[in-house]
């Protein structure tokens, strides 16, 4: 048997993972072997898929942990594959959209990888394309470059566009993983000039007229508020010293804003690990986490609206920068287990810890 890497994989952060989705990579040299399995310390396969990317290999696996549990993993040469569960399908049209297929959830993604639709048993969660904007442009419908690949694992889309008026090229990086209802989107823009305005815009559909929606943040050790007004807006402005972050969330109603809750994060690790956001219907959810923010970032809003409309916008500092990222995961759900709340998102911004040992 070859062996290509131990890895040891570690929960640090007290949350259950049920076929937690993660990726590695190993060098890989021409005409070698794609035939990789990986297996514990009891022989058990796990799901796993392998793509090779010029002198590497990209490894994406699904393993399960319990809180605070660590496991010992072998890489190794192997044609059996352990069965994945709930297979994607991935199928393309003339027009260069993408869908893929799971038994519950459709996503649609139009050109430049963006999700257009998402169907969750027969429930549409989108009212209108998901839009990136920067200083409120939209980028070129023709990408310059557009790649997708994937198979019942994982899927990976990047298209490169430009913002046409702003003079600048952006990459946007969409994924999406058998194994949950996660969709994780990267948007780089490339030199963008000091003070730039990078937006995402996530048109839901709209709640029926009895429905009020519900929405809670990450930040202050849980702030729960009902959406009975317009919108609920999370603002925060980010310094070079401590404080690192000062938030405030609003009530916003009739134009007129309420602050509500105030706090503040001393460093950049206390706010990574807590930054997310709920947007809850009793039976339809988005769990929406920041995983990503341009280093030079200077202010963020994120505005809830309670007809479905999410608006979050990164302000950056008036320095050059040669690359400004944003990246999110959107987690679809739904009817929404009472404990998803308290573990989903925060299972996204704290993956579990790799080790590889070749």
């Amino acid at each position: 048997m070859t062996i290509f890497a131990k890895l040891v994989v570690s929960e640090e952060d007290g949350i259950r993972r049920f076929l937690y989705p993660l990726t590695f990579e190993l060098p890989f040299k021409k005409h070698e072997t794609l035939e990789v399995a990986i297996r514990d310390d009891a022989g058990t396969l796990l799901p796993c898929e392998v793509y090779s990317s010029r002198s590497k290999l990209i490894v994406h696996f699904a393993v399960s942990l319990e809180p605070y549990e660590r496991r010992k993993l072998t890489v190794f040469r192997s044609e059996q594959k352990a069965p994945i569960p709930d297979p994607m399908t991935i199928s393309s049209d003339e027009s260069g959209a993408f869908t893929i297929k799971q038994e519950r959830i459709t996503t649609t993604l139009q050109n430049g990888g963006l999700p257009a639709s998402v169907v969750y048993d027969g429930v549409e969660h989108l009212a209108a394309p998901i839009v990136f904007t920067l200083n409120g442009e939209q980028a070129d419908d023709e990408p310059v470059r557009s790649k997708s690949s994937g198979r019942e694992l994982a899927y990976h889309n990047s298209s490169k566009s430009l913002y046409v008026a702003n003079d600048r090229l952006s990459l946007t990086e969409t994924r999406l993983t058998a194994c949950k209802s996660w969709i994780d989107i990267t948007h780089t823009v490339e030199e963008p000039a000091g003070g730039s305005i990078i937006s995402l815009d996530i048109p839901l559909s709209s709640p029926k007229d009895d429905e009020v929606p519900t929405t809670d943040f990450g930040l202050g050790n849980g702030v729960y508020l009902k959406v009975d007004g317009d919108a609920v807006m999370l603002e925060a402005d980010f310094y070079g010293k401590k404080p690192y972050c000062c938030w405030q969330i609003s009530r916003v109603n009739e134009g007129i804003q309420r602050i509500d809750y105030q706090g503040d994060a001393v460093t950049v690790k206390d706010l990574s690990k807590s930054f997310y956001f709920h947007w809850t219907l009793p039976h339809r959810s988005l769990a929406v986490a920041i995983t990503q923010l341009p280093y030079t970032t200077s202010h963020i809003q994120a505005l809830l609206g309670r007809n479905g409309k999410i608006h979050f916008s990164v302000v950056l500092a008036d320095v050059p920068v040669r690359k400004a990222t944003v990246g999110v995961v959107l987690h679809f759900l739904n009817d929404i287990p009472a404990i998803a709340a308290a573990t989903n998102p925060a299972s996204i911004v704290s993956p579990p810890l790799i080790v590889v040992k070749l």
